[in-house]
């Protein structure tokens, strides 16, 4: 009996691209921050010593997308989320990757940053 396999990577793609394509809503959307900065993870998670173009793009889209404080807290608690769940997480690269990606976010990014601000 023969098996079908379907790969993770093309689905994930797609939901990418769909979230991608969609118009943005007022404020900041987590979900599609979420999904854009999966290039970041090959950086994040091994021994790469830089993160691919489109990791530094998808940072670029988070820092345009953050416009008001309230965007601001919302796209730090969605960081602290996303973060606490890589498994693997190097959080010495966390602090690296605005800096070699050479943007200047809104907010430092962390692992241990407190959203209270």
């Amino acid at each position: 009996m023969k098996s079908v396999s379907v790969s993770f990577v093309p689905l994930v793609i797609m939901l990418f691209l769909t979230v991608t394509a969609m118009k943005p809503t007022e404020g900041f959307n987590c979900l599609v921050t979420k999904l854009s900065l999966l290039p970041c993870l090959p950086f994040l998670i091994t021994n790469a010593q830089t993160p691919l173009t489109s990791c530094c793009i998808a940072l670029s889209y988070l820092n345009s997308s953050v416009r008001t404080i309230s965007d601001l807290g919302a796209a730090c608690e969605c960081l602290v989320e996303a973060a606490a769940s890589i498994p693997n997480l190097h959080k010495d690269k966390v602090v690296e990757l605005s800096k070699l990606c050479n943007i200047h976010v809104a907010f430092p990014i962390t692992t241990n940053i407190n959203c209270g601000m």
